[in-house]
């Protein structure tokens, strides 16, 4: 509650006008702020998923660049698809999905692996 020596007044407004005109004013500030926090944890959480997309890249075209022509052969691609794999674009119409490659999830195409040397 503002009281008779606060040092500010405004004119024309009673304290209790001018104590609720300050509180209303603190509110919308609290919520100005909030409005701001939330944004920039939405853009931190952003980035984090950005970072960690790409770390996952790295990881998996590293795991694959490991691997010899023949197993990359067995899989069905060719060392120089090896980045388009990564970042799920399709080889020759299909998309592949590499059997035992962390973090990647099952697609459509079909490696079964039924009758292979590997199987």
């Amino acid at each position: 509650m503002i009281n008779s020596e606060f040092s500010s007044p405004i004119p024309g407004l009673s304290l209790d006008d001018q104590s609720r005109f300050y509180a209303e004013a603190r509110r919308q500030q609290a919520l100005t702020v909030a409005a701001y926090v939330g944004k920039a944890i939405s853009a931190i959480g952003s980035v984090f998923n950005v970072l960690t997309s790409a770390i996952v890249r790295a990881l998996q075209l590293a795991e694959l660049s490991q691997l010899t022509d023949r197993q990359l052969a067995d899989i069905g691609i060719k060392r120089s698809d090896i980045p388009r794999v990564v970042v799920g674009e399709p080889i020759d119409g299909h998309r592949l999905s590499v059997p035992g490659l962390k973090g990647w999830a099952p697609s459509t195409a079909s490696n079964d692996w039924t009758g292979s040397a590997a199987a």
